[in-house]
């Protein structure tokens, strides 16, 4: 209603549905702007690119969003955008675009107000939203982000387990010279034992002998 008062001549198009949409269409009625809105519903996504060629502004004031397809779409069309500083969204329109505060209803009719008023930036700012569009989020360019991601996955995994069979080897090689070291001690003591199995049998041979050779 604010921007009307400053532009007679703007005209909304609401595109989807949700909960809000009964108590969206009774406020309209209330304030007596049902020439200023129109509620164009869920568009297939056959004719979105054509119905978005009939807007010159998109506004995406919305409170909370992952990766926002729509705005995507948007900015693929060439269209200068509007949108809440929440989220995923910043990161998706960077520099091509105005953010403004979420649920900040002021902050938004500034935002749309300038961009009508200023059609050489909302030029520049849809030129420049269309570029970024195609090169960060077009199939390609997503199917490839995509890939990297997987390739980093597996490749850390692959260290993963390749630091764990190193760390599996050198467990079972410490393993290894602890029974080696074992068995060799047990070997040295069971030939300290014989040694002295074989010392003791020769001195009782000598002693035997020499009692033999010595008739007291």
């Amino acid at each position: 209603a604010e921007i009307i008062k400053v532009r007679s001549d703007v005209r909304f198009v609401i595109f989807g549905q949700g909960s809000e949409l009964s108590n969206l269409q009774a406020l309209i009625q209330e304030l007596g702007l049902e020439e200023v809105f129109i509620l164009a519903g869920v568009i297939d996504s056959t004719y979105i690119p054509a119905a978005l060629e009939l807007v010159d502004i998109f506004a995406f004031p919305s409170l909370s969003e992952g990766q926002p397809q729509a705005m995507i779409e948007a900015m693929a069309s060439g269209l200068p955008i509007v949108a809440s500083n929440v989220a995923g969204i910043p990161p998706t329109l960077g520099d091509t675009g105005i953010l403004v505060e979420s649920e900040n209803p002021q902050q938004l009719t500034e935002g749309i107000l300038h961009l009508a008023e200023h059609p050489l930036e909302r030029q520049a700012l849809g030129a420049s939203a269309r570029q970024r569009a195609f090169e960060y989020f077009s199939d390609k360019r997503m199917t490839a982000d995509y890939e990297r991601l997987y390739e980093d996955l597996l490749e850390r995994k692959r260290q993963s387990r390749a630091k764990e069979s190193r760390r599996s080897q050198e467990e079972n090689h410490s393993s290894q010279m602890v029974t080696e070291a074992a068995l060799a001690i047990g070997i040295l003591i069971l030939l300290y034992g014989l040694l002295q199995h074989i010392l003791f049998a020769r001195y009782a041979a000598l002693h035997k002998n020499l009692i033999a050779s010595h008739p007291w």
